[in-house]
């Protein structure tokens, strides 16, 4: 993951073997919430181009 100006930021997945992990950002059967697209959108029109 890399913020520009910032650099790499390190995301940590966590394992999983029994699929049991709930994430707490973004329910199971989404793949993305809208609220963080327009987050995304709103840093890439304010010049942050590699998210």
């Amino acid at each position: 993951f890399t913020l520009k100006g910032i650099g790499e930021i390190p995301v940590l997945v966590p394992r999983d073997r029994k699929g049991e992990y709930q994430t707490r950002v973004i329910p199971k059967s989404k793949q993305y919430e809208d609220e963080l697209r327009q987050d995304i959108a709103v840093m890439f029109l304010s010049g942050n181009k590699r998210i």
